[in-house]
Order: structure tokens, then sequence, then C-alpha cells
């Protein structure tokens, strides 16, 4: 398969509007969430890593594959709460991780409907 079928597979189609929409609020709705915006590296990776599961969820969209979507989702938010018990988080610090991905990938999928 050539690179340029492979990214067309991941990139026609997909509501780009939906996905940048989809990145900005629940970036918003991290920052809100844990009472914070970090600047820097950490920053940087988080919008990356949030716009990646918008764009998951777009391409998951474009196949009318919501159950798929949902599955991503609850993927990442037990790979932070196991992340979060290997660290010896307080229980209540995984909660609040697993959550804002549970809440963000809900903000995700509603601009996908939406737009």
């Amino acid at each position: 398969m050539a690179i340029g079928q492979a990214m067309g597979e991941i990139t026609e189609g997909v509501n780009w509007l939906a996905v940048g929409v989809g990145t900005l609020v629940s970036i918003v709705l991290g920052w809100f969430w844990n009472g914070s915006m970090r600047i820097g590296a950490n920053l940087a990776l988080q919008v990356v890593a949030t716009f990646l599961l918008a764009w998951i969820i777009g391409i998951c969209e474009t196949r009318q594959a919501f159950f798929e979507a949902v599955l991503v989702v609850l993927t990442v938010a037990v790979f932070l709460a196991g992340d979060g018990m290997r660290l010896n988080k307080p229980t209540l610090a995984i909660v609040r991780d697993a959550g804002l991905v549970l809440a963000m990938g809900t903000v995700m999928v509603l601009a996908q409907v939406t737009f």
C-alpha cells in the first residue's frame, strides 16, 4: 500500500472543522477541569494528543463507527487510570484524569455530530 493511499484512508472525508472544534473545546475543558493550564512541553504534548484523539473520532465518524470511537476513548481512559495506579496517584486524581478523557471524548463526538 502506498503512503498516499494510506494517508487518504485517514484523511479523506474527515470533518476537519469538527476535529478542530473538538480539539479546542476539549483543551479549554481540560484547563477548567484541572484548574490550570501548564505552559511548556507538557501543554504541547497535551494539545497534540487531544488533536490526535479528535482525529481518530473524526475517522470513526466518517466510517459510521460510533462504537469503535467509544472503545478508543475508553481505552485511553483505562490506560490513564492504570498509569495513575502505577504511579501511586491518589484515587481522586486517577478518577479526575480518566474522567477528563471521557468528557473530552463526549465533546469530540458531539462536535462531529454538530458540525
